[in-house]
Parts: C-alpha cells; sequence; structure tokens
C-alpha cells in the first residue's frame, strides 16, 4: 500500500495509521509542496515548514472527520496558560479577539523552532533559532513569537517577559 502524494508516493512503513484500523491512504494527503525535502535529501527550510502547518491546519492533510477531531482537541493547560491549550500534537492560543493561532515547536540541540498557522487572517509564522534556550530559561522560538505577533497584528500588545 502507498500514500499519493501528487507526484510521490510514501511506502507503507513511512506512512502512519490511526489505531482506528483505517489505512494510513484513507486518513492522510501530504501536499507537493511539504515534500519537496524528500528531493532535497532531507533538507527541510522555513518555506517548508510554512506550507506543512498552513495545509495541516486548513484540512489539506486529514480527512475530513480526522481534521474536525484534531481541531477539536486541544484543551486548557490551566489558569496559568494564557489561553493556550493543547491536543492530539498542536497548541491553539487566543491572543486577541482577532488574534489566534494553531502551532508547533520543536528543540533539537542547538535549535529551537515555532511554526504556527491563523486562519482567520491568514498568517503562518515560522521562527526558527540557532539557540535552544535563552538566558533566562525560556525556549528562543517561543520567547521570539510575542515580539513578531505585535508585529503583524495590528493593535497586539503581548508581554514579551
Amino acid at each position: 500500500m502507498v500514500v499519493r502524494t501528487g507526484r510521490q508516493a510514501l511506502p507503507r512503513r513511512d506512512a502512519r495509521g490511526g489505531d482506528d484500523g483505517q489505512a494510513p491512504a484513507d486518513r492522510l494527503h501530504v501536499p507537493e509542496p511539504v515534500l519537496r525535502h524528500r528531493r532535497r535529501r532531507g533538507r527541510v527550510d522555513g518555506a517548508d515548514l510554512a506550507a506543512w502547518i498552513r495545509a495541516l491546519v486548513s484540512g489539506k492533510v486529514l480527512n475530513a472527520a480526522t481534521q474536525k477531531e484534531w481541531l477539536g482537541s486541544p484543551q486548557s493547560e490551566g489558569p496559568d496558560a494564557h489561553g493556550q491549550e493543547y491536543g492530539h500534537g498542536i497548541a491553539h492560543q487566543r491572543f486577541a479577539p482577532n488574534a489566534a493561532m494553531y502551532y508547533h515547536g520543536g528543540e533539537l540541540p542547538g535549535f529551537n523552532s515555532f511554526i504556527g498557522h491563523d486562519p482567520d487572517n491568514d498568517v503562518t509564522l515560522v521562527i526558527w533559532t540557532n539557540l535552544t534556550v535563552a538566558p533566562d530559561g525560556r525556549a528562543t522560538a517561543i520567547a521570539l513569537r510575542p515580539t513578531i505577533l505585535d508585529q503583524v497584528h495590528a493593535g497586539l500588545d503581548l508581554p514579551t517577559g
């Protein structure tokens, strides 16, 4: 079995199915721009990450039922989480009445990243740093996020510290 992805096909061993018994091809479609990195021998850039998060949030990767479940999965991380919710591998946060984002972050030794998409405003943000942790102990990409979002969304004034 293969998962069709535009011009390429992923062998079953590369595809991920769910525990609901559905074959991966029934659950997943990976848009061609997301897979450009396969032709570049595994190198991924900001454009690849932006294409991936836009496709994932906008419903071009998961089937309709799985997409609905996935978007509905984030739950509050508690009263001190500033409205941040998390579920099924995705975080969601409303920064203001007109600004919210689905996002995911990650890190490897020496690197930290944040990728997010605001479907209401069609804003996609990729932050990729070559410093894992800032001197104050925060993940560097997350620490930069409020400053960048304040520049993107007019009138937004997120705390930066």
